[in-house]
């Protein structure tokens, strides 16, 4: 009868002295938000109620201002889901692209692949716009944005829609127009 004694014993012995490893949970990554300032945080939690709440020319400016205040390539994806949502389709990719060059230590790989997907989607609403003009030297804005003074190098990428052109040169008169650009067709 001693035996089944001294087993337990044993057996309370070894359970004693060998140590038990127990799995530690992992610390789940912080949020965007939680890597914030404060003064930053408030104008990100701002940008993600405009941006639920579809108000998305806001949501760009008050991303765009988080960004410039903490340069965190966290909050790229963000701003490039209010240019998405804005339907400036170039915008968006460009935001994404950036993420992706300047978050490669902090953006997990799972995420950068998801930009990379998002980018994918939105190549096809992305095409070029070939601007000339019978004069050289005209200051050309494409979209708010100057781009060149003609003639340009290349054409100029655009989003597909409704795209404002402007035409400048002192001397001559200002020509604007709004071109209609269509999905994946390149627009003279």
């Amino acid at each position: 009868m001693r035996r089944p004694l001294r087993w337990l014993s044993l057996i309370i012995a070894f359970n004693l002295v060998s140590p038990t490893v127990v799995a530690q949970p992992k610390k789940p990554a912080k949020t965007v938000g939680e890597e914030l300032p404060a003064d930053a945080r408030r104008e990100w939690t701002a940008g993600l109620q405009l941006l639920g709440d579809n108000n998305f020319p806001a949501a760009v400016v008050q991303f765009q201002r988080v960004y410039d205040m903490t340069k965190n390539p966290r909050t790229l994806p963000n701003l490039a889901l209010a240019h998405k949502g804005n339907k400036s389709y170039l915008r968006a990719i460009r935001a994404y692209e950036r993420a992706i060059a300047e978050g490669a230590s902090t953006i997990p790989a799972k995420d950068q692949q998801d930009i990379k997907d998002s980018i994918a989607a939105l190549k096809p609403f992305v095409t070029t716009l070939d601007i000339t003009t019978s004069v050289p030297g005209a200051s050309v804005n494409v979209e708010g944005e100057d781009v060149g003074t003609t003639p340009l190098p290349k054409p100029i990428e655009v989003s597909t829609g409704d795209i404002p052109v402007r035409i400048t040169k002192e001397g001559f008169r200002e020509q604007s127009r709004v071109v209609k650009v269509g999905v994946g067709q390149p627009t003279l």
